[in-house]
């Protein structure tokens, strides 16, 4: 799921050269409660994975206050961010990219929904462990580990959480 939100202000300058987002690309973005309804449809009450979770989490609360569209309780999540600190010591920092990178997984543009998304997951994944666990469910070549002898698909890795 990725979509664009309606601003009525401007964008910062930092924000633009951080994530590359214009205030142009945003003209077409739906609006926050017609965004916020459809990401929950989505999730459909799943336990999210964010990288910085109690950052992104925020937005949510605050969209949710915003809009009056109301939050499942709880709102199941874990932080990916928290789980490689925890798990990876004596990194130069705990960036997305920085973290991504280490477990060689390149996913797409960081900034952008469906890139972070993936780089999240995988390093999540990583951080478990669960790559290990999956070893011998080649999947369909979707995710490739350091040892690139494996490759495990997103079903793969939900058939494992499932179970």
């Amino acid at each position: 799921f990725q979509c664009f939100i309606k601003q009525s202000e401007s964008l910062p300058s930092n924000i633009v050269r951080l994530t590359e987002i214009t205030d142009e690309m945003l003209k077409t973005g739906d609006d926050l409660k017609t965004g916020l309804t459809e990401f929950l449809q989505f999730a459909d009450g799943r336990t999210l994975i964010a990288y910085n979770a109690k950052f992104d989490i925020s937005f949510l609360r605050s969209a949710s206050k915003k809009t009056g569209v109301k939050l499942p309780r709880p709102l199941k999540y874990e932080c990916a961010l928290e789980l490689a600190r925890e798990k990876i010591k004596g990194l130069e920092n705990y960036k997305l990219k920085t973290v991504a990178s280490f477990f060689n997984v390149n996913k797409g543009e960081a900034h952008r929904a469906l890139g972070d998304c993936m780089m999240t997951l995988h390093t999540y994944i990583n951080c478990c462990g669960v790559n290990q666990k999956l070893r011998g469910n080649i999947g369909n070549d979707s995710y490739r580990s350091k040892d690139t002898s494996s490759s495990i698909s997103l079903l793969d890795i939900l058939s494992f959480i499932a179970s």
